[in-house]
């Protein structure tokens, strides 16, 4: 299915978060340009950004990867873009969640810190 297409059922809108790169690589200039480039999808709207902290970080880098998106969702918000309103942020997952709670997150992963203690058999 092609969102932009008006592939969405019933003609409903969805809902998503835009994945940034917050933890090296990509420009501040090449995130605006993609949230812009997201107003030709008539299906979509912009709720938040997502990210994820480098896997095995230290606890400045993650807080400081968090704070770069949540930065760059602040700016976001400014440019008042209607498909974009860009309300949330999606970030943290089992290890790091307590700190990206810390700097504004109000969406978690939360997916190994269930299973810790058990084992799957692999085929």
């Amino acid at each position: 299915a092609h969102i932009g297409a008006g592939a969405a059922p019933g003609g409903d809108i969805y809902s998503v978060y835009g994945t940034a790169n917050t933890s090296g690589g990509g420009t501040e200039g090449g995130k605006m340009d993609f949230i812009r480039s997201l107003a030709q999808f008539e299906k979509i709207t912009v709720i938040g950004l997502m990210t994820m902290a480098p896997k095995n970080a230290d606890t400045q880098t993650i807080r400081k990867t968090f704070s770069e998106l949540k930065q760059l969702r602040d700016e976001v918000q400014l440019l008042g873009l209607s498909y974009a309103p860009c309300t949330k942020l999606s970030m943290g997952m089992s290890q790091d969640y307590p700190i990206a709670i810390e700097e504004g997150s109000n969406f978690v992963r939360i997916g190994s810190a269930f299973f810790k203690n058990t084992t799957v058999d692999e085929d």
